[in-house]
């Protein structure tokens, strides 16, 4: 029993630091697409195609993009990844910024005035179904980012 416990208890730590590790990776990947989206004052859109694994200890998970407060009470976007049926396993990774740039908004849609067919926008992403993208939208001083899937 003791034993079965202890075991169960390593199998969650390993399964988050596998989650962390997707965590981590799309986190920089949304920080390189608002870098590389910054580089120019023109109203764009910009899509990234994730490459992360189909599963995590043999399951699926959950990607989204959360606002969330830090220890000293400011509110930044983070990545959170979650098993999807052990929702209480999870990781997440804040998104940190170099420069200047300010996520005015994490949607599950595209802003007013965008559109595209290359991929439908979502509030999260299911690993192991489509392929997931992330993609950032420029508008004015407005700066939106968000996920999504191949159509």
């Amino acid at each position: 029993m003791t034993y079965s416990i202890y075991f169960n208890d390593l199998k969650d730590q390993a399964t988050k630091a596998q989650l962390q590790v997707v965590a981590d990776h799309v986190s920089t990947l949304i920080v390189d697409i608002c870098s590389l989206g910054s580089t120019t004052q023109t109203e764009q859109l910009l899509i990234k195609s994730l490459d992360v694994p189909a599963e995590v200890s043999e399951s699926s998970y959950n990607v989204s993009l959360i606002r969330t407060q830090t220890v000293t009470g400011e509110s930044v976007c983070a990545v959170l990844v979650r098993l999807t049926w052990r929702p209480n396993i999870y990781s997440e990774s804040q998104l940190f910024w170099n420069g200047e740039e300010n996520i005015t908004q994490i949607s599950g849609s595209l802003p007013d005035g965008f559109s595209s067919s290359l991929f439908e926008a979502r509030y999260s992403v299911t690993s192991g179904v489509s392929t997931p993208v992330v993609w950032y939208v420029k508008n004015g001083s407005n700066i939106t980012v968000g996920l999504g899937v191949k159509a």
